[in-house]
């Protein structure tokens, strides 16, 4: 399962005042091969464990991948 297909975590992310940033939904392995022509970096993200997974990226750096709401949470909280 993506993000994208994951209706109820785009309502949660859309839910979320997030000024400046940008969701990159990433579908099957053919839409992540479309995406990956203008992104080069979406090709090294994956699913993990076949659930709906979160890149969160600040500075040219990404947190390690995160799969439930809760963990989300904290790493959008995390200003750091």
């Amino acid at each position: 399962m993506s993000w994208y297909r994951d209706r109820a975590t785009l309502r949660w992310i859309a839910a979320r005042y997030l000024p400046f940033s940008l969701v990159v939904p990433l579908g099957d392995e053919q839409a992540r091969a479309a995406v990956s022509r203008w992104l080069p970096w979406v090709t090294s993200m994956s699913a993990r464990e076949g659930r709906a997974t979160a890149y969160v990226c600040r500075n040219f750096t990404c947190r390690a991948p995160v799969t439930t709401a809760e963990e989300l949470d904290h790493v959008l909280d995390d200003r750091a």
